[in-house]
Formats: structure tokens, sequence, C-alpha cells
């Protein structure tokens, strides 16, 4: 029998609580950054729906940034709103795209996106 220790996941589907071995859950060994350019009033993808372990963003725009779990980032539908100099990790075992959206164009430096694989 594991140990409380070893058997610390716990996962709510439909209901119940199955529990996750520590050693079963996805661990990074890479990390990916890229500078993603939020142009004003469009939205853009910042990451593709894929394989990944995690994913961090540093916001050093100049100006606040929303970020969509989802496709379709905009002014009324977004998750979070990212001020300048804020910085968001996505949420345990999300892999689906993230949008982002701004109501002025960033200048240099970029939104920071590392991809955790």
């Amino acid at each position: 029998m594991a140990s409380v220790r070893d058997m610390w996941w716990q996962l709510l589907t439909n209901g119940t609580i199955d529990k996750i071995a520590a050693g079963a859950q996805s661990v990074s060994t890479t990390g990916t950054t890229n500078a993603v350019t939020v142009p004003a009033t469009t939205t853009t993808t910042a990451l593709t729906a894929g394989t990944r372990a995690g994913a961090t963003f540093q916001n050093n725009t100049g100006s606040t940034v929303l970020l969509q779990l989802g496709n379709g980032a905009s002014a009324t539908s977004y998750t979070i709103s990212l001020a300048n100099g804020a910085y968001y990790e996505l949420p345990f075992r999300y892999s689906g795209p993230v949008s982002v959206f701004s109501t002025t164009a960033s200048v240099a430096p970029h939104l920071l996106v590392t991809s955790l694989t």
C-alpha cells in the first residue's frame, strides 16, 4: 500500500475522487521561451493546444494584456487581466490554446511565454 506522501494528488472526476500516484503526473524537463507581440485590438494565439506540462506568462508589454484560456480573447471575454510586470502560470493539466488581447499595441519587450515540456 502506498503511503500518504506517495498518493498526495487527487483528481475529482464525475463526483468521485481518484487518487493519482505522485510519480504519475507530467514532469517538465525543458522550458522554451518565446516573445509574443500583442497587437492592438486583435487576438493573438500565445500558445496552441498541445502536449505540455505547463506554461508561464510574464507581461513586459508596457500595457495590460487580457489572457483567455481558449480562443477568442477580447475586451469582454478573458480569463485574467495581466497588468504590466504581472506573472501568470497556467492551471495544472491545462493543455488547450491560450489567446491574448490588448487595447493598445505592445512595444518591445513583449509578452514572454515559456512552454514547459
